[in-house]
C-alpha cells in the first residue's frame, strides 16, 4: 500500500466504506512519520478475517520470489496485491480505475468475485495462482464448492482449474470468451472431478481449447447431446457416430473436441469454421473429411499417428495457403504444397482450382486428385522371427522410401510400452530388437517414411505381427 493512501487514511481519522458483497475496507489512525509502520486496506482492523495470516505471508513472499530483482534488493512484503477480509487477493489499477482479482486463500465454500472492490470495478482475473504460482490464478481451491461471478468480466483464462471440491460455477452475464491468446489455449474449470452444474449466459461465444475436461457436467452433456455446442464453439463430439455434420453457426472448434472418437466415420466441416486447436487426437474411426465450399482455410494439425484410417480429404477452391496452418499436410510458409503432405490418404480439390494447374492430374468423380508420388510406398512382406530375448524383422525394401520406422510393444494396440526404432538405410531389410522378457507375446508394425524439405511423411502401417520371444 503506498505512503499517500496511508496518510490520506490518518488525514481522515477513521473511515469506513461499504463494499458488494459485505466486504468492508477501512484504514486505521495511524502516526505519519517515516517510522510508522504500513497498513493495507485489506487488513480491516476489529473485522474477523476468514484466512489464516501464514498463508497470505507465504502467498505475497513466493509471488515476490517470482519476479526479477536487484542483488542487494530485499522483500519488505509490499508486492502490489491486497486481500480482503474472506480471502480474496486482488490487485488495484488506480490509473485506468479498475480491480483484478487474483486468488482465493480463504476458509469459505462459497467464493462470490463481487462487482467492485474499493469501489473500484472488478473487471477480470490475474494470471497468477497461490497453489502453484507458476500456473494460474483460482488454481487447486481446496475448499470451495460454488463459484459465483457477480462482477462484468469478459473473459476468463486458465484459471479455477483442478479444484477438488468444486461443484457448481455461476459464469459472469456478459461473459464472451473462456480463453487465453496469450499462449492460444485454456483449461478453464478443467479437471475439477465434482464440478456437475454450470451456468452459462446467452453471451458467452468462444470457448478455447479444453475447457471442463475431465468434469461430470461436460460428461453428462457428452451423453445428451453428440456435438456439445457453447455460443460460436464445439467443445465436444467425442461421441458423435457415423456421419457427423458440423452446424453451420460454429466457427470454432475446440481443442480435444473430437478426442478418442472411434465411432466418426465422416466429417463435414462447414464454411463458418475459422480454425481448430488439437481436435483430432486418437481419433481413429474417421476416413473422410469435407470442407464446405466458402471455406477460407483451417487451422489444425491432422496426423497419420492420430487418424491413422483417414482415407479422403475434400478441400474447396477457396482454401488457400495463406489461411492454412500446420493443416492437411499443407505449410503457409512454402511455396509447394505437395511437399507437405504428411497423410498418406487422397486430396481432392474442386475443379477450375489454381492447385488443378499445379497438380495436372486426371479428374475423378468431379473433383481432381492429387498425386501420390510424393508418399512413400508401402512395406511389404515383413515377417518376424523369435529369438533368445530378441525378434527378428525382416522385409523387402522399397525403392521410393527413405527408411523404415519400426515399432515393438506387448500391446497389439500399440497405446503403451511402444518402442520405436529408425532404420536410414532404405537398402537394409532386417533389423533385431534385443533384451526383450523371454517367453512374453510382443507385437510388432512398420512403415516406410520419405524426407522431404527436412520434414519426414509417413505411408501406412503393415498389419501387426505377433512373436513369442524365446
Amino acid at each position: 500500500m503506498k505512503t499517500s493512501k496511508l496518510l490520506c487514511a490518518a488525514l481522515a481519522a477513521v473511515m469506513t466504506t461499504s463494499m458488494a458483497g459485505g466486504m468492508t475496507a477501512s484504514a486505521e489512525l495511524a502516526a505519519a512519520d517515516e517510522n510508522s509502520s504500513l497498513v493495507s486496506l485489506g487488513d480491516e482492523t476489529g473485522s474477523e478475517k476468514n484466512y489464516d495470516e501464514a498463508d497470505w505471508e507465504y502467498y505475497k513472499r513466493e509471488y515476490w520470489e517470482t519476479w526479477e530483482h536487484d542483488p542487494d534488493e530485499e522483500y519488505d512484503g509490499n508486492v502490489g496485491l491486497d486481500i480482503t477480509n474472506d480471502g480474496l487477493i486482488y490487485s488495484i489499477n488506480p490509473v485506468d480505475g479498475y480491480v483484478r482479482v487474483a486468488d482465493y486463500i480463504g476458509k469459505g465454500e462459497e467464493l462470490v468475485i463481487p462487482k467492485e472492490i474499493e469501489g473500484y470495478p472488478v473487471e477480470g482475473l490475474l494470471d497468477i495462482g497461490y497453489w502453484d504460482l507458476e500456473g494460474y490464478g483460482f488454481h487447486k481451491l481446496r475448499n470451495v464448492k460454488t463459484v459465483i461471478f457477480e462482477a462484468d468480466i469478459k473473459r476468463i483464462g486458465n484459471s479455477f482449474t483442478n479444484c477438488p471440491e468444486l461443484e457448481k460455477v455461476v459464469l459472469p452475464t456478459g461473459l464472451e470468451e473462456l480463453a487465453d491468446f496469450k499462449e492460444n489455449s485454456c483449461y478453464a474449470f478443467s479437471d475439477c472431478p465434482k464440478l456437475k452444474e454450470v451456468v452459462i449466459p446467452d453471451t458467452l461465444k468462444l470457448v478455447q481449447n479444453a475447457c471442463f475436461r475431465n468434469t461430470p457436467w461436460l460428461e453428462a452433456k457428452e451423453k445428451e447431446e453428440k456435438l456439445v455446442i457453447i455460443g460460436d464453439s464445439l467443445v465436444s463430439g467425442r461421441q458423435a457416430e457415423g456421419k457427423v455434420v458440423i452446424p453451420s453457426s460454429v466457427k470454432y472448434i475446440t481443442g480435444e473436441a473430437f478426442h478418442d472418437n472411434d465411432k466418426m466415420t465422416e466429417l463435414v466441416v462447414p464454411a463458418s469454421v475459422k480454425n481448430s486447436g488439437g481436435a483430432f487426437w486418437n481419433t481413429t474411426g474417421l476416413k473422410k473429411i469435407t470442407f464446405k465450399n466458402g471455406s477460407k482455410g483451417f487451422y489444425e494439425y491432422l496426423s497419420r499417428d492420430n487418424l491413422p484410417n483417414l482415407e479422403k480429404v475434400i478441400i474447396p477452391p477457396t482454401f488457400t495457403k495463406e489461411n492454412t496452418a500446420c493443416a492437411l499436410g499443407f505449410d503457409k510458409y512454402n511455396g509447394d504444397w505437395k511437399d507437405y503432405i504428411n497423410l498418406n490418404c487422397t486430396y481432392y480439390y474442386y475443379k477450375g482450382t489454381k492447385a488443378d494447374k499445379v497438380i495436372n492430374d486426371k479428374t475423378v468423380k468431379g473433383y481432381t486428385k492429387l498425386k501420390k508420388s510424393v508418399l512413400p510406398g508401402k512395406t511389404k512382406s515383413i515377417t518376424v522371427s523369435a529369438k533368445k530375448n530378441a525378434a527378428k524383422v525382416t522385409w523387402k525394401s522399397v525403392s521410393t522410401a527413405t527408411g523404415y520406422q519400426i515399432q515393438v510393444s506387448p500391446d497389439k494396440t500399440f497405446k503403451k510400452n511402444v518402442t520405436a526404432k529408425y532404420v536410414k538405410d532404405k537398402a537394409k531389410v532386417t533389423y533385431t530388437f534385443k533384451k526383450l522378457k523371454s517367453g512374453k507375446k510382443y507385437y510388432v508394425r512398420m512403415r516406410t517414411y520419405k524426407t522431404l524439405s527436412g520434414k519426414k511423411y509417413y505411408g501406412n502401417y503393415t498389419k501387426a505381427r505377433a512373436v513369442k520371444v524365446k
